[in-house]
């Protein structure tokens, strides 16, 4: 438990002392994907990087309309699997605007990743592309 919330505490200093060069990895009719690469740190088999949602259209939902979201995701690249750790929401696109709501969504079960889906191109960049495991 001390060894993550050291490594969250690592990344919250990475991703906040430099500002973040995004790189799209994916995208859909709903949505751009993107991933931060400094923000990447290698742990064994997982992956830790923020990585972002850029809405095409606003949501609106009960939170209030959101353009944007980024999340700090750690990914399996062995096991094909992911988690969402922490979510923020933003009013405007590429995390710009006002933060509308911060979720931490840590579980303690990891999720397959689907393919074709953004999981599934975070991995395909972050752990095939970059990373020999």
């Amino acid at each position: 438990m001390m060894h993550r919330v050291v490594l969250i505490m690592l990344l919250v200093v990475v991703s906040s002392g430099a500002k973040a060069e995004w790189l799209a990895v994916d995208e859909n009719d709903v949505a751009v994907a993107y991933i931060d690469l400094a923000t990447i740190i290698k742990n064994g088999n997982i992956l830790n990087m923020w990585s972002m949602a850029d809405l095409k259209t606003a949501k609106l939902d009960s939170i209030g309309p959101y353009k944007s979201i980024k999340s700090q995701v750690e990914i399996d690249c062995k096991e094909y699997k992911s988690q969402m750790h922490t979510a923020f929401f933003y009013s405007g696109h590429m995390s710009g605007g006002n933060e509308i709501l911060s979720a931490d969504l840590t579980s303690p079960e990891w999720k397959p990743i689907e393919p074709k889906t953004f999981f599934d191109a975070l991995w395909k960049v972050a752990c095939k592309n970059q990373w020999s495991f």
